[in-house]
């Protein structure tokens, strides 16, 4: 847990066991059983795909990571961490190397609804017969409010993102009321 919750790499747990305790354990074996837990996760993993890929809608957004290659240049390298999720706050959560259209076509390919996504290209090819794809509003409404920023009298960006901010009070109203 202590790799995870509190970013201890698992080098430091082993000093450390050593240090305090006297208990010998490799970062070998430590890394073994990350692995050996990380194999037992996976139908569970599945199963929560399987769950979240039956919803009609779904959220969806990407964010870079660090990750070591044992490549031997030394560098980390950019990975994307994909959420996908349900309002309720159901996540699943995809590794890839790339923040290409493989990975989110590859977890979303039984997927047949709505996907919410921000502004990001690698999502539009994947809106089809049995996918509608559709915007953030917010990231929608960043790009009229920068607009008045640089334009304070474009009178068409103002009233977009006032039509927008009616939106979002309506949501805020449905979400107090329980709606």
């Amino acid at each position: 847990m202590a790799k995870y919750c509190d970013h201890l790499p698992l080098y430091r747990q082993s000093a450390m066991l050593e240090r305090d305790s006297g208990v010998e354990i490799s970062r070998a074996t430590m890394t073994d059983w990350v692995m050996r837990v990380g194999d037992l996760l996976i139908p569970i993993a599945g199963q929560m795909r399987r769950d979240l890929l039956r919803s009609s809608y779904l959220q969806a957004d990407e964010t870079p990571i660090q990750v070591q290659m044992h490549d031997g240049r030394g560098r980390n390298h950019q990975a994307y961490l994909w959420q996908y999720g349900r309002p309720n706050g159901e996540v699943v959560f995809d590794f890839q190397l790339g923040r290409g259209r493989e990975g989110p076509t590859r977890f979303l390919d039984r997927f047949a609804g709505i996907l919410q996504t921000d502004g990001y290209s690698g999502y539009n090819g994947l809106a089809g017969p049995d996918v509608v794809h559709a915007a953030c509003c917010a990231h929608c409404r960043r790009a009229f409010s920068d607009a008045v920023k640089l334009s304070p009298e474009d009178k068409v960006a103002i009233a977009i993102v006032a039509r927008i901010d009616e939106l979002f009070a309506v949501d805020a109203q449905a979400r107090t009321t329980g709606m």
